[in-house]
């Protein structure tokens, strides 16, 4: 149940976290495009990552380990793909 936990709970929380304040960590400072844009890349995939971390706590907790460990690999490549694109955003200048 612990592995649920992580997989329903934490991973997205953390994974949301990200998506917000990486930009602000990358670029601090006023706002500039390339900030709006880097959020926007993390993000883009957060709703299908949320419903597959929360399946994949559902099957862990159904005793469906293969399943839940699947889910759990599939939102995270969702992440690490977002995460990659989102990274190679240039600074804009004004």
């Amino acid at each position: 149940s612990l592995f649920a936990w992580v997989c329903g709970f934490l991973l997205p929380l953390v994974s949301g976290a990200i998506s917000q304040l990486l930009p602000v960590w990358r670029w601090p400072g006023p706002q500039i495009p390339g900030r709006l844009v880097m959020r926007q890349k993390l993000a883009a995939s957060g709703v299908v990552r949320a419903a597959l971390f929360l399946s994949s706590a559902l099957a862990l907790l159904a005793g469906l380990e293969q399943l839940g460990a699947a889910l759990v690999a599939c939102a995270l490549a969702l992440f690490v793909i977002g995460l990659l694109q989102a990274v190679r955003v240039p600074r804009s200048t004004r």
